[in-house]
């Protein structure tokens, strides 16, 4: 039986996405039976090109464009090229992949994602709870979500310490005017 899977994070340059390396993987693993699809975000995502890997690519609009624009982008390319999965790769699409979980099964393209629950409990705002809760350790953590409160958090954590953004990047910072042009 051959499976129409397709991919995404298939960026290979500067910050690669592990797209490329899941497709690799499965067709190293019985890839004669799967017809892999790449699904990028920027029109210049190597893996939309790569035709040893890939069969098709198709761009999605980036999660910032909320859920409903990836379920109407999803729903235009299965008309084109059904789909039987979906491998969501990066972090920044996790969730609203998620909340399309279900709608995606009941028309026939499943996925093996966590649960809407399951990716908050891992979230880096969530990861001190996550440790307290399973007893292993997790460095003290201040989530600040305006500028304007940042002060505070550096004083309350004190210096050295890491700058870290919602899904990527992390800048370990020693003292208050680099830590500001990093939280920007």
């Amino acid at each position: 039986m051959s499976l129409t899977i397709a991919i995404t994070g298939v960026n290979a340059v500067e910050s690669p996405g592990p797209g490329v390396a899941v497709a690799r993987s499965l067709m190293a693993q019985g890839g004669q039976d799967y017809r892999l699809i790449a699904l990028g975000y920027d029109a210049i995502d190597p893996g939309l090109f790569d035709r040893e890997l890939f069969r098709a690519g198709y761009l999605l609009p980036y999660p910032r464009e909320g859920r409903e624009a990836l379920q109407q982008r999803l729903d235009e390319i299965r008309q084109r090229t059904p789909i039987d999965i979906i491998i969501p790769t990066l972090d920044s699409e996790i969730a609203h992949f998620a909340g399309l979980e279900a709608e995606l099964r009941e028309s026939g393209t499943r996925m093996f994602i966590p649960t809407t629950a399951q990716i908050e409990a891992r979230s880096k705002a969530n990861l001190a709870e996550l440790g307290r809760k399973f007893d292993f350790a997790v460095p003290r953590t201040v989530t600040v979500h305006h500028l304007a409160d940042l002060e505070a958090a550096l004083r309350e954590v004190g210096f050295p310490l890491l700058v870290k953004g919602i899904y990527y990047d992390a800048y370990i910072c020693h003292d208050q005017p680099q830590a500001l042009s990093y939280a920007r």
